[in-house]
């Protein structure tokens, strides 16, 4: 079987009335297309819903093309993954599903775009960028921006480098 260690499963959960003293939840299970559901017995004040996806990861050194692939299949979302895209998981998470998506991000340097409602994986662009000071003191300039997160400074002289996530350098 292809996905022999892979756990997941995503549930939709329908929030029905924020307004409640007590929310009422129902679930789906989508992972085996069975229906739960919990009824609760207040009455509601305005009939508004919202729906979020809620999904549980438990993987050891899988393949993340492997990973979203099963969630592809679990959750009926189109999800397209770059070929320079290679790296193993393991997480045991849970939450919801854009949540666990940007958590994957950040831990496996990857980017997670959704473009007319396909889910593009990439790496994450790397860029160095060499910036050459005129007026002001390296070793200050180095030191502001060595804590923006995702960027790392150093200085040659009056030359700055700075390496990181293209996003950030830009």
């Amino acid at each position: 079987m292809l996905f022999k260690n892979i756990r997941i499963r995503i549930f939709k959960i329908k929030v029905i009335s924020p307004f409640l003293l007590f929310p009422i939840l129902v679930l789906s299970n989508i992972s085996k297309g069975e229906t739960s559901e919990e009824k609760g017995i207040y009455e509601t004040e305005n009939n508004t819903e919202s729906q979020r996806e809620y999904i549980k990861i438990n993987v050891q050194d899988v393949d993340i093309k492997t990973l979203f692939l099963a969630i592809s299949q679990v959750s009926g979302k189109n999800i397209v993954i770059s070929p320079d895209v290679d790296v193993k998981i393991s997480c045991k998470v849970e939450g919801e599903f854009k949540d666990i998506i940007k958590t994957l991000e950040k831990a496996y340097n990857i980017k997670a775009e959704d473009k007319d409602g396909l889910l593009l994986i990439t790496k994450k662009a790397r860029r160095t960028k060499l910036i050459r000071l005129k007026f002001a003191q390296t070793k200050n300039v180095v030191q502001s921006i060595s804590q923006i997160e995702g960027v790392r400074a150093s200085s040659t002289g009056n030359i700055i480098i700075l390496e990181g996530d293209d996003e950030k350098i830009s």
